[in-house]
């Protein structure tokens, strides 16, 4: 009986059963969707072709119907396109195709014919014709001389036709619902003119010209890996439930070959066709290392936005970006970084979102989901919370003991990966280089003041990850340091004993080559490391890749017909120059300078170490952007410039007296701030302060506005927040491959759409009083210490966590539900959803009224803090806590409401033990200086 084309993708159950007529998949190119072209007869009026797979099916009309039969050449296996169809192929006279290797030869042939032969037979690309001989070859390079021989080259045929059977009287191939459609049939009926009936060819796929998105499929193409002699396997049967099918590959591997899975750059086994694979991949902000991509704004500037749709949106553009440009290579990506900016110094505080728990709670959910997809059986990629937990400093942090509270990482370092796995489901960890003082291992406490190196943690990643949050994924190392943990860390003295430290604690994966395969095998072969600890961290790194799709027929996974043609669109283009305009943040605007009226300011004077910046815009942990718009460009596009890079003092003085307006482009880049490599000053380096006096001095006249591009805060009060010749201040970022556009359009007014400052910028006398090796959040007077954060920092800042103006104002009225709370109701909550806090059902609705009091709608973050009514900034209480916020869009005179739950955990407060407790009295609720507050009863 012949074999019907069809699809068996669950989500097409309601269109098609597994015995009906064939039906449009997606196009994935695999094995049963890979058609050859057969080129029977090739006239003046029309071609007879037969379409054939590799497993030697034909397209055949049975009674109606079309169907994938064992190729006989019988007419119902024969198509007709009444057009002539060219050879397709490059003629090289006198000369030989350079290949020691014949598929077939022919007798009787001429040039034409030769080629129509080649074409006609799957495997050859290239033929030589000796007198009437002709030989097909697989394809290779003509070489000339050869006198009595002429080769040529075939090419993919192509077309677009109707498709008319020669079994019958004049009837073509046709979808069944005219339509196109995912799931649509294919039956064979009178010709018509309709577009249902039309097809296209090429590249090996059979398509329905309606539309032309989907392919004709004669069944589920197996993944690369399962098409051979274990396609019958159990890990290979995609109808088997997923711990089933992990169950069956790891029991069948041996040691020899498990040995080899354990690090990140994994060898293949060869036994069942499992492919290498390296489980590292970067995209902070964009695909990195891995040729060109959408190159968006440092995540610092993104965190600003306060925007959580733009942040899924982003990481959406990043995992569909990410699919199309690598399908069949790795898709694990070690991107978000979670770490709160804990210090200003850090260098790679750039990577984060901000200071705030609750922010980086809020951008770990959004960018997880936008990378993962919503699909519940495939991942879309893998995303990887990093780096877990306490780690947020460079300098040595191989070998960093990080002395924690209980206190500070119950409310400040863990939330954001909490909220990471129970709201985001985040697939992927990294455990950090440094120790904690926190948790506990194999071999108790280490030998740095008790601190327990992160990758052997078994409290942090295997009890809280995993048993308390639910964590159901991989746990790789960081780069080095499942060998840190005994080389820097000295919790371990033997390979053996770092083995079962790591993966006894939770840890899958090492990054790195410590966890060699001679190594490994020795271990486990000498019964020092148990076999069931490299199985449990098999199971987690196999179920990983099932859910990305590696082990299933490509038609099944929603995600694998992305190509490059996804990657660096125009929306995505957009996109990241919007998210740049939306992260900048106007921290002064004296006189309303800005916007600047382009039929008054004609010229710009550009200046600054950063004013023609290009790569500088893109941070760190950067892919190849299509393009970079500098400032200098950026500005160039919207008024005539002159520029100076503002190293001699006296030329960028003469430089600003040539110019109606002075954009002052300065602060931070790669050099200053990056992995590796703390700040240990707050000052902007290259006497850059200077620059900004000097210059804002001899341009009094005219509109000055410095523009900081940073990823960490900078102490410009003397310079420019409180210099009178300057205007306006805008920090930037680092804002991507549009950011010198999305600069020029904001000072110019073409946008309205700034964020507000996600951290802290401290004042410079702050690294004077406290180390940046100092973890402790909470202020002491007795060590000087000032506290970190909005949340704890006692000082005065220089610029304050969620300061940021617009180009118009706003007024705000705050109402809650409730005035009062019960303490047995929070008490309640506090229990029953201790490890689930996102579960918590509110117990009060803060409501926020927002007026755009101003001429000119703009964007406008809503930021809602709270206090505990008796004791912030008290016996460990916090000064305030960020409880929600919202983006919104403001029309000129309109009000949007926004509204905040509130539930038992904003009315709670962890006490220095790590436990959370009810508050003393209440909460007090503020919004832009309009406070209310709700009572415990």
């Amino acid at each position: 009986m012949a074999l019907s084309l069809l699809i068996s993708v669950a989500f097409l159950a309601n269109f098609v059963s597994a015995d009906t007529t064939p039906i449009l998949s997606r196009c994935v190119l695999g094995s049963r969707e890979s058609w050859t072209v057969n080129v029977l007869s090739n006239t003046t009026t029309s071609t007879i072709v037969t379409f054939s797979l590799a497993n030697n099916l034909c397209l055949t009309q049975n009674l109606g119907v079309a169907e994938a039969s064992p190729c006989d050449n019988s007419t119902a296996q024969q198509w007709q396109i009444k057009t002539q169809l060219p050879p397709f192929c490059t003629f090289y006279p006198n000369s030989d195709i350079a290949h020691g290797e014949n598929i077939k030869t022919l007798d009787g042939m001429t040039p034409d014919t030769c080629c129509t032969a080649c074409q006609g037979t799957p495997s050859c690309k290239a033929f030589t014709l000796s007198k009437d001989q002709c030989f097909l070859h697989p394809a290779n390079s003509p070489i000339t001389g050869s006198s009595s021989y002429s080769s040529g080259i075939c090419n993919n045929i192509s077309f677009t036709q109707s498709l008319v059977n020669m079994a019958t009287n004049n009837q073509c191939l046709s979808l069944a619902d005219n339509q196109g459609s995912l799931g649509s049939g294919l039956t064979v009926t009178d010709c018509t003119t309709s577009s249902s009936q039309s097809f296209s060819y090429a590249g090996g796929y059979l398509k329905a010209d309606v539309g032309n998105k989907y392919c004709i499929s004669a069944g589920l193409s197996p993944a690369a890996m399962c098409d051979n002699d274990y396609i019958n396997s159990t890990w290979c049967d995609h109808t088997k439930p997923l711990e089933e099918r992990v169950d069956a590959i790891v029991a069948n591997l041996t040691l020899d070959e498990k040995a080899g899975l354990l690090v990140n750059s994994a060898n293949g086994v060869s036994r069942i066709g499992w492919p290498k694979y390296d489980w590292w991949s970067e995209a902070l902000h964009g695909v990195a290392r891995d040729g060109v991509a959408t190159s968006w704004p440092q995540v610092c500037g993104v965190g600003s936005s306060y925007n959580k749709t733009l942040w899924n949106a982003l990481a959406t553009l990043t995992s569909t970006e990410a699919r199309g440009k690598s399908q069949g290579q790795g898709k694990t990506y070690w991107a978000p970084n979670i770490n709160i900016f804990r210090d200003p110094r850090w260098g790679r505080g750039q990577e984060t979102p901000s200071e705030d728990p609750t922010v980086n709670g809020d951008y770990a959910e959004q960018f997880v989901k936008g990378m993962q997809g919503s699909n519940p059986t495939f991942l879309k990629v893998s995303a990887c919370l990093k780096h877990y937990a306490a780690y947020s400093e460079e300098t040595g942090r191989g070998s960093f003991p990080a002395f924690v509270t209980a206190q500070d990482m119950a409310d400040s370092f863990l939330p954001a990966f909490q909220a990471g796995v129970q709201r985001g489901n985040a697939s992927g960890m990294m455990c950090s280089y440094n120790a904690e003082t926190y948790g506990y291992g194999l071999y108790g406490n280490g030998t740095q003041g008790g601190a327990i190196p992160s990758c052997a943690n078994k409290y942090l990643m295997n009890d809280l990850a995993r048993e308390s949050w639910g964590f159901y994924g991989y746990i790789t190392s960081d780069c080095g340091a499942t060998k840190g943990v005994q080389g820097e860390h000295h919790y371990t003295n033997m390979s053996a004993q770092t083995f079962n430290a790591t993966l006894e604690a939770g840890m899958d994966i090492d990054c790195g080559s410590f966890m060699n395969h001679d190594d490994v095998v020795q271990a486990v072969s000498s019964g020092q490391t148990p076999m069931t600890l490299i199985d449990n961290a098999l199971h987690n790194l196999f179920r990983t890749q099932f859910r990305l799709g590696m082990v299933d027929p490509p038609e099944l996974d929603p995600y694998s017909s992305l190509g490059s043609d996804v990657v660096n669109t125009p929306a995505h283009q957009q996109l990241a120059k919007e998210a740049a305009a939306q992260g900048f943040v106007l921290l002064k605007n004296t006189k309303n300078t800005l916007p600047l009226d382009p039929s008054k300011v004609k010229k710009v004077a550009v200046i600054g170490r950063n004013a023609n910046a290009s790569t500088t815009m893109q941070g760190n942990y950067q892919g190849t952007a299509p393009f970079l718009i500098t400032p200098l460009q950026g500005f160039g596009n919207m008024s005539q410039t002159v520029y100076n890079d503002g190293t001699d003092i006296n030329s960028a003085i003469k430089a600003a007296s040539q110019a109606d307006a002075v954009i002052l482009v300065v602060g931070l880049n790669q050099s200053d701030e990056k992995e590796g490599k703390d700040r240990t000053s707050l000052v902007m380096p290259d006497n850059q302060d200077a620059l900004i006096v000097a210059v804002a001095k001899a341009a009094a006249d005219k509109p000055v506005i410095v523009m900081v591009m940073s990823g960490g805060p900078v102490d410009i009060s003397n310079s420019s927040r409180d210099n009178d010749d300057v205007d306006a201040i805008i920090w930037v970022g680092y804002p991507g491959q549009a950011g010198g556009q999305a600069m020029a359009e904001a000072v110019f007014g073409v946008t309205n759409s700034f964020g507000k400052l996600s951290m802290t910028w401290y004042p410079a006398s702050f690294t004077a009083l406290i180390p940046i090796e100092n973890m402790h959040m909470r202020p002491n007077t007795t060590s000087g210490n000032p506290g970190r954060t909005h949340r704890f920092y006692t000082g005065d800042p220089v610029f304050k966590f969620g300061e940021g103006l617009s180009y118009t104002t706003f007024s705000h009225t705050l109402d809650v539900s409730t005035a009062q709370v019960s303490r047995a109701t929070v008490l309640e909550h506090l229990k029953q959803h201790a490890a689930r806090p996102h579960q918590m059902p509110a117990v009060a609705t803060a409501t926020i009224k927002v007026t755009n009091t101003g001429l000119q709608a703009g964007d406008h973050v809503c930021l809602l803090f709270g206090k505990d009514a008796t004791n912030a900034g008290t016996q460990g209480y916090a000064l305030q806590e960020l409880l929600g916020f919202d983006r919104i869009f403001v029309p000129a005179g309109a009000t949007t409401t926004v509204s905040i739950p509130i539930t038992a955990q904003h009315l709670s407060h962890v006490d220095d033990s790590g436990r959370r407790t009810i508050a003393d009295q209440g909460l007090t609720l503020m919004v832009e200086g309009v406070e209310a507050t709700i009572a415990l009863v």
